[in-house]
């Protein structure tokens, strides 16, 4: 796992190193998988490590790279990281549809955890520390469907607000949470914490309007068939950007947005 996509990497015996050759990155975790038997073994790391899958059955994690001398392969020097790491790690084993509905949503917990809060005055008890500092509402008014995760929820120095939403699953990885979902961004929040009056998605880096985002298209020699690539489509050797899609205020004043498999969408709120 990349962060956001599985990749399926097999086991290369032709490599001229059998071990250096088949390890990949593994940025939030990785997974092992028999479909046979309809189980998945799912490792989570709070941190990027390397990962292997070196025989059948087995997953193995490099937590460190402490070499004792030069491979001989360029870099000139011996890799030795003495750094200090602590890398924590969550390990499940499951039926497949339960396991990757529960890695996306742990690993995002994992990835992302609370931050604990501890009182000023250490005589303060938990009920006096609720009384004086627990708000009094949610920014939220209903929880968030399972397949979606707010990703940012964001002041720019200004007036507006930079508002991310994420599906957490991929096409076809999941037979119920990898649908199209719509999302009623009016709904969501709460109105005395946080009022969408008007929004313009944005690119992902939310420096520019997505209307005017312009891509060059460009020929190509190699006919590709028509392929949904997200914001761009290969279509008879052209390569064309997608039309921007929108959010639109229905008759209600309610703000529904539609979120594809994988999909990120950016949105400057003025609230």
């Amino acid at each position: 796992m990349n962060g956001l996509e599985n990749i399926r990497r097999v086991y290369n015996p032709w490599s001229s190193e059998k071990v250096a050759g088949n390890y990949y990155p593994a940025v939030a975790g990785a997974f092992i998988r028999d479909a046979a038997k309809d189980a998945q073994l799912t490792l989570l790391s709070s941190r990027a490590h390397g990962a292997a899958s070196l025989g059948g059955g087995q997953l193995e994690v490099m937590l460190h790279r402490r070499c004792a001398r030069d491979d001989g392969f360029g870099v000139g020097e011996v890799l030795d990281e003495d750094d200090v790491i602590d890398p924590r790690f969550l390990l499940m084993l499951d039926r497949t549809q339960l396991s990757v509905e529960l890695h996306r949503r742990m690993g995002m917990a994992h990835q992302f955890p609370l931050i604990p809060l501890a009182s000023a005055s250490p005589a303060a008890s938990i009920g006096a520390w609720n009384t004086n500092y627990k708000p009094a509402f949610s920014i939220l008014s209903q929880e968030l469907a399972p397949s979606v995760h707010l990703l940012s929820l964001d002041t720019n120095g200004g007036a507006a607000t930079i508002l991310r939403v994420q599906h957490m699953f991929e096409a076809g990885e999941h037979s119920k949470y990898s649908a199209p979902i719509s999302v009623n961004l009016h709904q969501l929040f709460n109105p005395a914490a946080f009022t969408i009056r008007s929004l313009t998605e944005m690119g992902m880096t939310a420096n520019i309007a997505l209307n005017d985002i312009k891509r060059l298209p460009w020929t190509v020699k190699q006919q590709f068939q028509q392929k949904d690539l997200g914001q761009f489509a290969y279509i008879a050797g052209q390569h064309q950007a997608a039309d921007p899609r929108k959010a639109f205020f229905n008759r209600t004043g309610d703000v529904i947005i539609e979120l594809k498999p994988r999909e990120i969408r950016t949105f400057l709120v003025n609230s």
